[in-house]
């Protein structure tokens, strides 16, 4: 099996999650995304030699260094740090999401004209059925094996870790990233309205980013994709 989608397994039995839920949350997107006028395919996902990937972690406040590089490159947003973006000017190619970020923000990125991936997991559902068919141009994720071809399955977990896999997928060579912590640390651009600025993770926060950060390994090792964090360039 493709390590980087066989490792939900060992996610699920390490935050105990059912497969039978992500299933059931994969059909009704499927539903969703049935009825919905503007429903992409991976094709259709804009990629360059390099991508951009922003993460909602602590190092997000390094963005303002890289405004230039943001206007001229593609980049995709991790959910939240699409706020982050927009609140500099900069509308994302993609938002990579489970819809569990700031609403309005996810709207008006849409409204923008990003493209908008939405991730179906086991206890998300209420979120699709609310944002799904107010969303613009759309395409679907799962992480089991896709019941429709209206879904895909890239791989990965976190929204940060999934939107490398994709772009690494899709034929970057090298993703930068920004914003992909994988401390103790989180922001409110990754948890809206449980803090402000930086604070420290809860526990499966605390677990989640450490998968996130064994799938970025694995994506290096398995697709032979370059990715470098933006920290470290410096």
């Amino acid at each position: 099996m493709d390590p980087l989608k066989g490792i939900i397994e060992e996610i699920r039995a390490d935050l105990g999650y059912k497969e039978s839920e992500d299933l059931l949350a994969a059909s009704f997107l499927c539903e969703l995304l049935h009825d919905h006028p503007h429903v992409l395919r991976p094709e259709d996902l804009p990629v360059e030699e390099e991508v951009i990937v922003v993460g909602a972690g602590p190092s997000i406040v390094e963005l303002p260094e890289i405004v230039e590089e943001l206007e001229d490159s593609v980049v995709y947003a991790a959910d939240g740090a699409c706020k982050a973006l927009l609140e500099l000017g900069i509308v994302p190619d993609v938002v990579v999401t489970d819809l569990d970020g700031p609403k309005e923000y996810l709207l008006m990125s849409s409204e923008c004209g990003s493209i908008t991936v939405v991730h179906a997991h086991g206890d998300n559902m209420t979120q699709m059925a609310e944002l799904v068919p107010t969303l613009g141009r759309i395409l679907g994720t799962c992480q089991v094996e896709p019941p429709c071809d209206l879904l895909h399955n890239f791989g990965g977990f976190t929204d940060g870790d999934r939107a490398v896999v994709m772009a690494a997928r899709l034929g970057a060579e090298r993703v930068l990233t920004v914003g992909m912590d994988f401390g103790d640390l989180t922001t409110e651009y990754s948890r809206p309205g449980e803090g402000e600025g930086v604070f420290r993770a809860d526990p499966v926060k605390r677990k989640k980013l450490a998968w996130g950060e064994r799938v970025l390994k694995l994506v290096a090792r398995e697709l032979g994709v370059e990715v470098e964090s933006h920290t470290a360039r410096r």
